[in-house]
């Protein structure tokens, strides 16, 4: 099976963070949380919280999902991304071992929407555990390009 990259989220520069030098990073990095534990399992809630962040830039309807953002620019800078996700970590705490299951992340990331007064629709596709077979790579490409042909990370 040859992978087709044609597809991308629509605007990647919305993933950009204002770093104090005045550069961007193009999102929320777990290196940049407080504490050796936040960096080490950091992992989920700065994916979440990249997801939110552009969804909150996509659409004005789903601004409140990053309040900490300038009001007018939707841009985040260092110090409000690693406020953002620490506020979605009250939502999205990892376990022992992190975030490891479909259904804890989407869990957390719905609590915290909900926490925000937003309600999200959400597509998962879920990884079947041992003796249940693997998921074939198309069904994964699938679904990750479905995702990006309706401008929504994954």
């Amino acid at each position: 099976m040859k992978l087709d990259f044609k597809n991308a989220i629509r605007n990647p520069d919305a993933l950009s963070v204002l770093l104090e030098d005045g550069s961007e990073a193009y999102g929320i990095c777990q290196d940049w949380l407080p504490g050796k534990w936040k960096q080490l399992a950091g992992c989920g809630p700065c994916t979440a919280a990249n997801i939110l962040f552009y969804l909150s830039r996509r659409d004005p309807a789903l601004a409140p999902l990053c309040s900490v953002a300038d009001a007018v620019t939707r841009q985040l800078t260092r110090a409000q991304s690693v406020e953002f996700v620490c506020d979605i970590w009250k939502d999205l705490a990892p376990g022992p071992k992190g975030v490891n299951t479909v259904g804890m992340f989407t869990k957390g990331a719905l609590a915290f929407a909900r926490r925000r007064g937003v309600e999200l629709a959400v597509a998962e596709l879920l990884i079947p555990g041992a003796g249940e077979g693997p998921r074939t790579l198309s069904a994964c490409a699938d679904f990750i390009e479905e995702g990006l042909k309706n401008d929504c990370p994954v």
